[in-house]
């Protein structure tokens, strides 16, 4: 069993009580892709071209968009208001979902993630994975004692289950990255010029058409 059906399995043993309810429809696929007040943006949320990634910190795929895409994105389209970015974590192992604690526990969440991603290979797949891990935060700022308060807050760890069995259940993610642009479904890795074709169309698209 890998380590996204364990996440599936421990959400079901105990989210069910809350997400029974749940099915695929397209108003349910609709709001969950809307944004959340729990979500780590970049941009003006109230941006008409919304990009959401479903990612693993361990998956290199999305380090590679972290690295050498999202810089361009943010430059050309986010600092210009035109798009906001949604990060979403959906850890595939359990490097990833420790270092996904660690972001959301840090004060900057997004230069904490370029952080992690930068450094994957140290510690992505290491059996020594913590202690690379507590480094990297050290070197953020964190005090050891708040990287093991991070690491014990079950409430954050069972919110990470509980987002990625949504995420896994209503939007059929079982591997990263995932895109969502503006609620187009883009999976795998996309070089910048590709995707940067996609979000121009929108504009053309959104230009002709009034604000509501």
């Amino acid at each position: 069993m890998n380590f996204i059906q364990i996440i599936i399995c421990c959400a079901l043993l105990f989210f069910t009580p809350i997400l029974s309810s749940v099915a695929a429809t397209k108003n349910e696929k609709a709001e969950v892709l809307k944004i959340n007040p729990n979500d780590k943006f970049l941009g003006n949320q109230n941006a008409r071209i919304v990009l959401i990634e479903y990612s693993s910190l361990a998956c290199p795929h999305c380090a590679d968009f972290h690295i050498s895409t999202l810089p361009k994105i943010k430059e050309n389209y986010i600092d210009k208001g035109t798009l906001v970015y949604v990060h979403r974590n959906f850890p595939t192992n359990k490097p990833s979902l420790v270092a996904a604690m660690l972001a959301s526990c840090s004060k900057n969440y997004f230069p904490f993630l370029n952080g992690l991603f930068l450094s994957q290979e140290s510690w992505g797949y290491s059996t020594n994975f913590e202690k690379s891990l507590c480094n990297i935060a050290k070197l953020s700022g964190m005090e050891k004692s708040d990287f093991d308060k991070c690491l014990q807050n079950k409430e954050l760890k069972d919110g990470i289950y509980r987002e990625a069995f949504r995420a896994s259940k209503i939007l059929e993610i079982n591997a990263t990255p995932v895109f969502f642009l503006n609620g187009e479904r883009i999976e795998g890795a996309i070089a910048y010029d590709s995707l940067a074709t996609k979000i121009d169309s929108r504009i053309k698209l959104y230009n002709n058409i009034p604000n509501k």
